[in-house]
């Protein structure tokens, strides 16, 4: 299966919806899945991920953003 890495920045993208690059980012991960890509991130990224949510969009959203991501069958996190 091809994989594509999935960094901190757009993680942040699709999570505010008010970010400049938000519905980029939404497009890209929509190709990704429906061109056979398997969604990748490691536990720094998730840890940069979740600090970047936090520090923005405040404690509440960056928790259930963090146990989305844990329970998701898209995104494989990989520690490293």
């Amino acid at each position: 299966m091809k994989l594509a890495l999935v960094d901190s920045s757009a993680f942040l993208a699709l999570e505010d919806r008010s970010a400049r690059e938000h519905h980029r980012a939404v497009k890209s991960m929509q190709d990704l899945v429906r061109g056979g890509f398997g969604l990748l991130t490691t536990n720094f990224l998730f840890d940069e991920a979740y600090t970047l949510i936090l520090s923005r969009l405040g404690r509440a959203r960056a928790v259930t953003w963090g146990l989305k991501l844990k329970e998701s069958t898209l995104v494989q996190l990989t520690r490293v």
